[in-house]
């Protein structure tokens, strides 16, 4: 998702064999650990000279599924400064603060 500051905001789940036991199991009884990752466009102009790239990727949350499990769509509100984070793995909708 794209939040109105313009920045990509993307989930991930790092160990995709640990997240494909938590699909299958029906008991839920494994987690699967997860990832946000926040992209920006730099602005400074040397990226088009080679020295920096274009986008710079910024990991803000991981979990080892412990409190979030599984999550695959992430929502940021710049406004209000929280992360509303859910998926197909997690029983509820998690929203933390952003710094």
């Amino acid at each position: 998702m794209i939040d109105s500051e313009g920045a990509i905001w993307a989930a991930g789940w790092p160990d995709l064999e640990v997240t494909i036991a938590r699909i299958l199991d029906p008991a839920h009884t494994t987690t699967s650990p997860s990832n946000v990752f926040k992209i920006t466009r730099n602005t400074d102009k040397s990226w088009s000279y080679g020295k920096k790239k274009k986008y710079s990727v910024q990991k803000v949350l991981e979990d080892d599924g412990k409190k979030i499990s599984g999550i695959n769509t992430v929502v940021h509100d710049a406004t209000r400064g929280r992360l509303f984070m859910h998926g197909i793995m997690e029983e509820s909708l998690i929203v933390c603060r952003t710094k």
